[in-house]
């Protein structure tokens, strides 16, 4: 990987999950968007990216990265189905098909038969 020039953030796939990296100041920052890598979601990092570039070059970076996290995965999870299906989503390339036919169709199919589908009804039996 070459090394990026001064004020830039490069946009890495760690562990099929795509963060970015740069150097401001002598600190390293990495900074995990919790995004696959996906050509969809490299979109959105690297305008993330150039939102920090500019921060920088424009003297008003925001070292807490805080600034920077909004909007990146804020999107609550509605439904109980909702978060199971985004679980089997951020496994299956990390799964075998018989795995994901064997183990996670029939939780799939509790999931869906569960009497609620709200988080904030399901009980822990």
């Amino acid at each position: 990987m070459a090394k990026a020039s001064k004020g830039s953030v490069s946009v890495q796939s760690f562990q099929n999950r795509l963060r970015l990296y740069w150097r401001f100041n002598g600190d390293r920052y990495y900074f995990t968007l919790g995004y696959p890598d996906t050509a969809e979601h490299r979109k959105i990092a690297k305008l993330k990216a150039a939102q920090i570039e500019r921060d920088i070059l424009l003297e008003r970076f925001d070292p807490t990265t805080e600034k920077y996290r909004s909007g990146v995965q804020a999107a609550t999870v509605s439904s109980l189905r909702e978060i199971w299906e985004k679980f089997v989503d951020y496994k299956r390339p990390q799964v075998s098909p018989s795995t994901l036919r064997s183990q996670y169709r029939p939780q799939t199919n509790y999931v869906q038969r569960a009497p609620t589908d709200n988080p904030m009804e399901a009980s822990v039996v």
